[in-house]
């Protein structure tokens, strides 16, 4: 390693990827993206794959296109070279890192926490990303790295690292090159969000296809996958919520978003009590009425983004 000051540490939070984006962001020597959560997209919207139960109320966007997505938004166009699957192939990767991390810090990512690191919690639930920031790569092959999760200056060799890799070669290096425009502001954020509920295009439907399923058979493996989730959708909720309380669109969005919001997160709030029931049909109403304000939540966006426009609405 070099001799240059260490790159600041941010995060301590189960979604990697808004924290690893404020690093990248401040290395760059841009101000720390006041809404990172928002800026990646991931906040607004949730899948639910019923054969990938580890994956329910994950958010519908990618770790690394959240990554990516928000460096767009703060006006450093990321640089991405992939880990290749082949171990044989990894030496030229593992030089490039190091002639990356000459100039700062370096993102890794989709990884599994579970096998990085042994999280338990990972191993049922998929909402953390899994990104690392590397700062140093010795001589040895260990590298020096931030966790978001909570845990900087952590010591893992490269093969380690890769072994955590996704096993679909997603897994990705990223840099922020130096900023290119100036930070999009809020509006841009809300635009993003609302073109990631379009892409999704599930709404409410994939949470009653859950509750669908939940209500025929719960495994107790995934009611802890549940509680994750439902648990995260109210942090994403309350990003968004704070997204728009401090946004200088609040006199153009509809009134009711604000309302909206609250009575979304009570919802979230009401089937993370219904988990710790044992009555699977409660647990199924319960997100149901989840299902729902998700498809509330389309409609008032969309209105949001017409008041913003200009544009009348039927």
């Amino acid at each position: 390693m070099t001799g240059r000051p260490l790159p600041p540490y941010f995060g301590k939070s189960r979604d990697t990827a808004a924290a690893a984006l404020t690093m990248l962001v401040a290395a760059a020597g841009l101000p720390d993206p006041v809404h990172a959560d928002c800026a990646t997209g991931r906040p607004f919207a949730v899948q639910a794959p019923l054969s990938r139960p580890t994956s329910w109320l994950t958010p519908s966007v990618e770790p690394l296109a959240g990554l990516v997505n928000g460096l767009r938004i703060c006006g450093c166009p990321p640089d991405m070279l992939p880990m290749p699957s082949d171990s044989g192939a990894r030496e030229g990767f593992w030089a490039a890192q190091a002639k990356w991390l000459a100039g700062g810090p370096v993102a890794i990512g989709p990884l599994s926490r579970s096998r990085l690191w042994d999280f338990l919690e990972d191993r049922y639930h998929a909402e953390g990303g899994g990104f690392v920031v590397m700062i140093g790569l010795e001589a040895d092959g260990t590298l020096i790295v931030h966790d978001p999760a909570g845990f900087p200056l952590r010591m893992v060799h490269r093969d380690k690292l890769a072994e955590a890799a996704e096993p679909d070669g997603r897994t990705s290096a990223v840099r922020a090159i130096s900023a290119a425009a100036p930070p999009a502001g809020d509006a841009a954020v809300l635009e993003l969000g609302i073109a990631v509920r379009r892409a999704a295009a599930t709404g409410g439907s994939a949470i009653r296809g859950l509750a669908d399923r939940i209500e025929a058979e719960l495994r107790s493996s995934e009611r802890a996958t549940l509680g994750f989730g439902i648990s995260g959708r109210g942090r994403s909720l309350a990003r968004i919520a704070g997204l728009l309380a401090a946004s200088d669109l609040g006199a153009n969005l509809d009134a009711n978003l604000g309302r909206a919001l609250d009575r979304h997160r009570r919802a979230c709030a009401d089937a993370l009590d219904a988990v710790r029931d044992t009555d699977r049909r409660h647990l199924a109403d319960a997100l149901r009425d989840l299902a729902e304000h998700e498809d509330g939540l389309d409609e008032i966006l969309e209105r949001g983004k017409s008041r913003m426009t200009g544009r009348s609405v039927a």
